[in-house]
């Protein structure tokens, strides 16, 4: 099992709220100071517990890194883009 991703979280000084998800997309609204900034639209990747260094990690689901937009996430301006983008990761996932 791995830890899901929060609801709400705070990165690179923007904070990010999900608005949908599912197991395998999620979109999470992008703001700055409460205004808003994008939608950001990402495959819902993992990461398997391990240990290294005698620190112990545990599995969970991941956040994109920066690396991974414009492969397995993009940032945009409209719901309806950021939904239709959902729909293609969940078709592409389940096929």
């Amino acid at each position: 099992m791995y830890t899901p991703l929060p609801l709400q979280l705070r990165k690179n000084g923007y904070d990010y709220k999900q608005v949908k998800r599912n197991e395998h997309a999620a979109i999470y609204e992008q703001s700055d100071d409460g205004i808003f900034i994008a939608y950001e639209v990402f495959a819902i990747e993992t990461q398997e517990a391990s240990e290294r260094n005698g620190i112990k990690y545990e599995a969970k689901e991941l956040f994109p890194h920066n690396e991974r937009f414009g492969k397995k996430a993009w940032s945009v301006k409209t719901i309806e883009r950021a939904e239709q983008l959902f729909d293609s990761l969940s078709i592409i996932a389940t096929t």
